[in-house]
């Protein structure tokens, strides 16, 4: 048999209380960095799936004829289920763009700038893309 002093006493409480809070320590470090890493993926995935949809939506309005009926939404664009989307016009006055419709004839007075704006229903994204419209 050995005597307990020969360096065999074993640990102390105090030595395992401390070893239990690194490691209670390092397991809160690393579970906080995945679901950080969870939570910023599923943020990627919902822009990247936002910006599809944006440029479905901005390939909706260049592929549609010039609309000059001063309609508030005349391009109708559809998005997949969970997406809103807001056209918003502004139409050139020779001088700049503005809210009101100038239904003049001629090439500077019909040209629109469509602003489509798109909001994921969940309110995490929100995109816009600006398009110039020309007859």
């Amino acid at each position: 048999m050995t005597s307990p002093e020969d360096g065999d006493r074993g640990e102390t409480l105090v030595e395992v209380i401390i070893a239990i809070a690194i490691m209670g320590v390092a397991f809160v470090a690393l579970l906080g960095g995945m679901m950080t890493a969870a939570s910023m993926s599923g943020r990627h995935r919902a822009q990247s799936e936002g910006i599809t949809q944006l440029v479905n939506a901005t390939e909706q309005v260049k592929r549609a004829p010039f609309d000059p009926s001063c309609s508030p939404s005349p391009y109708a664009v559809t998005l997949d289920p969970g997406w809103n989307v807001v056209e918003t016009l502004q139409y050139w006055n020779g001088t700049g763009y503005q809210a009101k419709c100038y239904d003049k004839v001629g090439a500077n007075f019909l040209t629109q700038q469509v602003t489509i704006t798109i909001t994921s229903v969940d309110g995490r994204v929100t995109l816009s893309q600006t398009v110039a419209k020309r007859r």
